[in-house]
């Protein structure tokens, strides 16, 4: 998708939260994410169901901001978030969207960060705001597409070879001693052995490092 199209569901808590959201979606669309947002796209007059409708029918995704007030208007299906939730809902049911909608955890502190319907659903935890970048980094990823890529592609079975091949398959199973593929943490390792490589990361994420006394 050149321009996926994704409508952002939120409560309006606060005027701090409103802002927040605003900022994400303000983000989102300066990377090419085409945000439909109530606060640019209702205006005085408009009808808020059709837009709400209009939205979430047009959107390639949804974005459900979880606040602890949304999850209890979509739970109790009470006001616009709770009306968006039905709508939501009732597409997943009907069209089996299982991907359609992705839960982004915000001013939450209550133990149930999503709305009933959603809890069977993998979110993003945006309360802490100093993780915003790494954060929002994975939202985006998630949005085009790009965090099935970290997945390695399948190797060939280790034990179709021939015996000439089996010295250089002990190493390359040995060498898992010498590779994380963690995307954060710490690792111990001996930088005499295996000429000092070290590989960190998987996927496109991958980097080689070389260390040495």
């Amino acid at each position: 998708m050149s321009n996926p199209a994704v409508f952002i569901s939120y409560s309006h808590d606060s005027e701090e939260h409103k802002a927040w959201v605003l900022k994400l979606a303000t983000d989102l669309r300066s990377h090419g994410v085409d945000a439909i947002l109530d606060q640019w796209d209702l205006r005085i007059g408009s009808d808020l169901r059709f837009f709400m409708e209009r939205g979430l029918t047009a959107a390639n995704l949804v974005l459900c901001i979880c606040s602890e007030a949304y999850v209890d208007k979509v739970d109790t299906g009470s006001g616009g978030s709770g009306y968006e939730g039905m709508i939501m809902t009732r597409s997943l049911l009907q069209n089996a969207k299982t991907e359609f909608i992705v839960p982004v955890v915000r001013n939450n502190s209550s133990s149930k960060k999503v709305p009933v319907a959603l809890t069977s659903k993998l979110y993003i935890d945006f309360t802490d705001d100093k993780q915003y970048i790494a954060r929002y980094q994975e939202l985006l990823a998630r949005i085009y597409g790009e965090d099935s890529k970290k997945k390695p592609p399948l190797g060939s079975n280790p034990f179709s070879v021939t015996m000439s091949e089996m010295i250089e398959l002990k190493n390359k199973i040995e060498s898992v001693r010498y590779c994380s593929a963690a995307m954060d943490g710490s690792v111990v390792f001996r930088f005499d052995n295996n000429n000092g490589l070290y590989t960190l990361g998987s996927g496109e994420y991958t980097f080689s490092t070389r260390w040495s006394g």
